[in-house]
């Protein structure tokens, strides 16, 4: 059974950045299936509330959902897909694309500052749109949302904006900021941001549970490839982008066999979360007996700590699989019976592959099939 989805304390955990002084800590969210790994289906029944809120406060007819990367990815994309409207649906990224021009943005208090909005189809979407969601996982200051809507406003001047998100911690300044420029904000539950920095501060943190494994070596895996992959960094219509992440999780599903009671992990990559928890969810439908668990790689570098009540215990160094020269972390690594890791980066010579790989097999894990969606 699931935890409410309004109980704050099963949304909030806090962790302590690593070298950022801009914003120390982290909220930490262990229902949302980024840092740390969760049952797909209390995952998913999370992003339903932010769905059912979407449904009934939303007046737009003709909308585009915007969601962040990387964290916020698979709750965006899940509205998107799943809300009454079928909107235009379309992720921030910071890889590059193809082909693409940009609009650019910053969020400030990141580890990795300059956000992109992929402008290819956007802009013909914007004409047409008369309101433009904004999902994040949390929203504290605005700032973010602000400088994207400054930027969007150079491209249509007739629309509306709403920022929704699971956690808000606005201060009656920053929400006043909002108001006067007509964006209106909805949430799940409202935080407490101002008491979060002194409470990482009570924690000890060490190297100890730090392991890097960026060697590149080449490590024994299978591979399984899967076609008709859309990408949501350019903007497409959510009935489609459903369609195919349907599509993909029955093929993965059907093409791989889990013995009862077994412990499964499905492991995303970084921006790629939305596919993977769908391909996870219906494994764990499927597999009524087994247990299932959900996390991706992230950027974000976090301090972890022993210490009882902190979220993260352990932190893999890993090669990005989408940029050889960038730095990701996993978290809260466990030994599992299967485990599976999805992906939209190539798979075959990719250091980036081979270190999540060394990170798995680092704690016991055997049984490892990475997946490529392309």
């Amino acid at each position: 059974m699931c935890e409410p989805i309004n109980n704050l304390d099963s949304l909030i955990t806090v962790a302590k950045r690593d070298n950022n002084n801009k914003r120390p800590y982290l909220i930490v969210n262990p229902k949302q299936g980024k840092h740390i790994p969760v049952r797909p289906s209390e995952a998913f029944a999370l992003f339903k509330a932010i769905t059912d809120k979407i449904d009934k406060n939303v007046k737009g007819e003709n909308l585009i959902v915007i969601s962040f990367a990387e964290t916020a990815t698979a709750i965006g994309a899940f509205a998107a897909c799943f809300m009454e409207k079928s909107p235009v649906y379309i992720q921030t990224t910071r890889e590059e694309i193809n082909g693409a021009d940009y609009i650019f943005f910053s969020e400030s208090h990141s580890h990795a500052s300059v956000q992109k909005l992929v402008k290819n189809g956007l802009l013909e979407s914007l004409n047409r749109a008369d309101e433009v969601v904004f999902i994040e996982d949390e929203i504290t200051t605005g700032n973010t949302i602000l400088g994207l809507v400054e930027e969007l406003k150079k491209y249509s001047h007739d629309i509306r904006f709403t920022a929704v998100s699971i956690l808000n911690g606005m201060s009656e300044q920053s929400l006043e900021r909002f108001k006067k420029n007509n964006i209106d904000v909805l949430y799940i539950s409202k935080s407490q941001n101002e008491k979060y920095i002194n409470e990482v501060d009570k924690y000890n943190y060490n190297n100890a549970n730090y392991v890097d494994c960026t060697e590149k070596t080449v490590c024994g895996y299978d591979e399984k490839y899967y076609r008709g992959f859309i990408n949501p960094r350019i903007a497409v219509k959510s009935s489609e982008y459903k369609y195919s992440c349907c599509k993909f999780a029955e093929s993965f599903v059907s093409d791989n066999i889990i013995e009862d009671n077994s412990s499964v992990l499905v492991l995303g990559t970084e921006e790629f979360m939305y596919p993977a928890l769908m391909a996870a969810l219906e494994l764990e439908k499927k597999y009524a007996s087994c247990d299932i668990k959900f996390h991706a790689t992230t950027r974000s570098p976090i301090l972890v700590s022993s210490d009882k009540g902190y979220p993260l215990r352990s932190r893999y160094r890993l090669i990005s699989p989408y940029e050889n020269e960038r730095t990701t972390y996993v978290y809260n690594i466990e030994k599992y019976d299967r485990v599976f890791v999805l992906t939209d980066a190539p798979i075959k010579e990719n250091p980036g592959i081979n270190s999540v790989i060394n990170a798995l097999k680092s704690v016991g894990n055997k049984e490892i099939t990475v997946c490529r969606w392309c």
